[in-house]
């Protein structure tokens, strides 16, 4: 446990006791906690590195699908949802029908999707909780793998994905020199300057299935990318203490 800023912050962490997604969200709600997402995550990393843990999940989201006219678009979303319900997420895993796991993600509705978008812009102390951007541009301006930090901030999945241009140029400054240069020829080969890792995998075939997909965000001490959904079993809550 630990105590930062007049919040307590707890690791609920599933993964020793083989514990699924639901149940540690679960246990996370029943202790009065509520499961942070990735901006807050990122501060609590920048002031406290001590407890920074390749296996930390936020459960900030990215969702591909499309909108009521048919434009496909990735919304990234740091607030509660479908992927937050223990319950949603326990009937989805069981439901063999659509598995609930489609390239690693989880099903969403379309009702969930248009209400994100409704949202879209909706900040607090200056960071967005809902950005929706469109695919087809997404894809043609943005790649993945080791860049500078300042050709990742032009990047907007990772701003999106922080929520704030600022807070991605903190963590940036925090955790920027973590890539052996060794593996730098593995990702691309310009130079070994360049140390920050985005890897956003290719939404395209999720997408093409015409389903509404869901993978969490993943904060590590050398970047940021998308990850599958039900692998993650360790989270950090919060509540407030007085």
């Amino acid at each position: 446990m630990h105590r930062i800023n007049k919040k307590e912050y707890t690791f609920f962490n599933g993964k020793a006791e083989f514990l699924s997604l639901s149940t540690v969200l679960e246990k996370c709600e029943n202790t009065g906690h509520s499961p942070v997402f990735l901006p807050e995550l990122a501060e609590v990393l920048i002031t406290n590195p001590e407890i920074m843990s390749w296996d930390i999940r936020p459960l900030s989201i990215r969702i591909t699908g499309r909108t009521s006219r048919g434009t496909a678009v990735q919304v990234y979303a740091h607030i509660p949802g479908e992927w937050t319900d223990p319950q949603y997420i326990a009937v989805e895993r069981k439901d063999k029908s659509s598995s609930g796991t489609l390239g690693g993600s989880l099903v969403l509705s379309q009702k969930c999707l248009d209400a994100l978008i409704n949202r879209e812009g909706e900040s607090i102390q200056g960071r967005r909780l809902v950005t929706v951007l469109d695919h087809k541009e997404i894809v043609s301006k943005t790649r993945n793998g080791i860049v500078s930090p300042n050709k990742a901030l032009e990047d907007p999945r990772v701003i999106a994905s922080f929520g704030s241009e600022k807070l991605a140029e903190r963590y940036f400054k925090t955790y920027n020199a973590n890539i052996p240069p060794s593996c730098l020829p593995y990702y691309n080969r310009e130079g070994e300057t360049e140390n920050v890792f985005i890897g956003f995998e290719s939404c395209s075939e999720l997408i093409e299935s015409e389903q509404v997909l869901g993978r969490t965000l993943y904060l590590s001490d050398s970047g940021i990318s998308t990850h599958y959904f039900f692998i993650h079993r360790k989270i950090l809550g919060v509540r407030s203490t007085n």
